[in-house]
């Protein structure tokens, strides 16, 4: 049998289109799209199929040239949609496919059916992951500037009348607050593609990581409330600081950052005023930045040894305020610092 033949038979075409894949995905038949892929991929190795032609039957386009990805998309058959795109990163890794051209391709498709923020205001992963790289491949094209990429990765909601753009929340924002951490991770890495072709352009990165504010409340802060938040939590703040730090933020700019989002309060501040969240917050940043980057040890240590106007130092501020307390020893005794620092700032916990 001729590669061409095998091709014909596996894109099963009939009268209406493309019927194999394109109808396991949209009737949600998982047993049939494993089935079709686990042959696809016996056949490919056999045949030596060109990418080309492995694109064009996962993408599975019915005689309208519609992507049968985007069908089950508009039926919400997600699970089968997933179990493809699963598949999808296999054939990247095994046939060389380019999971981003079928992206792209997909998302061309439904960019004007969907919008970012409502796909993850929805928790819809795998629009939002196609989305997402509908914005990557659009920049590496250099089909959109700079200031619309990232007008489109804030993905802010849209609110008629309103003008400021700290008033409406971004999508980033909304899945932190949702706890969505799948949603949060992809963004993340699709932040870090953006702000890796924009290099040495830390007004980029600024922007990247800025959470939007809905009535002037982080959404670091609200999530702190909800519970099964940490992990959402933690995979932000760690994403956000390894990208700061990949381009070249200082420890103060880091600081500077992460003042604003936090409606300009730093860390002697919120342990003043007994805010035992923010505080929370930014203890796992001290930790995560000395973790990354072991020069920062010092500037940390400072951070947490800063005295007031009367003398005091933070960490006797804290040490007044059992809730405080209870919080920073914790912190503490979880810190990877060297032992000398670590017996240094034990001297407080007495006081």
């Amino acid at each position: 049998m001729t590669v061409s033949k095998v091709l014909e038979i596996l894109a099963a075409k009939g009268p209406g289109g493309t019927y194999g894949l394109c109808m396991s995905l949209q009737h949600d038949n998982l047993n049939k799209i494993n089935e079709y892929i686990t042959n696809l991929k016996e056949l490919a190795r056999k045949f030596n199929f060109s990418r080309e032609d492995l694109e064009t039957l996962l993408l599975a386009k019915d005689n309208r040239g519609v992507s049968a990805i985007s069908v089950a998309l508009s039926k919400n058959k997600k699970e089968s949609v997933k179990v493809l795109f699963l598949a999808i990163d296999d054939f990247e890794k095994e046939f060389g496919v380019n999971k981003n051209e079928i992206l792209h391709s997909v998302g061309k498709e439904i960019d004007s059916i969907y919008d970012l923020n409502s796909a993850i205001r929805t928790n819809d992963y795998n629009v939002v992951n196609i989305l997402l790289a509908n914005i990557k491949a659009k920049m590496f094209k250099n089909e959109i500037n700079k200031e619309d990429i990232l007008k489109l990765m804030a993905a802010r909601e849209k609110w008629t009348g309103e003008s400021d753009k700290w008033t409406k929340a971004s999508g980033l924002y909304s899945a932190i607050v949702k706890g969505y951490t799948e949603i949060v991770a992809a963004w993340m890495e699709t932040a870090d593609v953006i702000a890796s072709h924009y290099e040495n352009d830390k007004d980029v990165v600024r922007e990247l990581l800025s959470l939007s504010r809905n009535n002037a409340v982080c959404s670091l802060h609200i999530a702190s409330f909800k519970k099964m938040s940490k992990e959402v939590i933690d995979v932000y703040l760690n994403a956000a600081i390894r990208l700061a730090l990949k381009h070249g933020f200082s420890f103060d700019e880091i600081v500077e950052q992460f003042t604003r989002d936090f409606d300009g309060k730093s860390f002697s501040h919120v342990v003043n005023n007994g805010d035992d969240i923010h505080m929370g917050l930014w203890l796992k940043i001290f930790k995560i930045v000395v973790g990354e980057n072991e020069n920062y040890l010092k500037d940390v240590m400072m951070q947490l040894e800063e005295k007031n106007n009367e003398g005091k130092s933070v960490i006797s501020l804290a040490n007044g305020n059992p809730v405080l307390k209870e919080l920073f020893w914790k912190a503490v005794d979880e810190f990877n610092f060297p032992q000398e620092e670590l017996n240094r700032l034990k001297q407080y916990r007495s006081l």
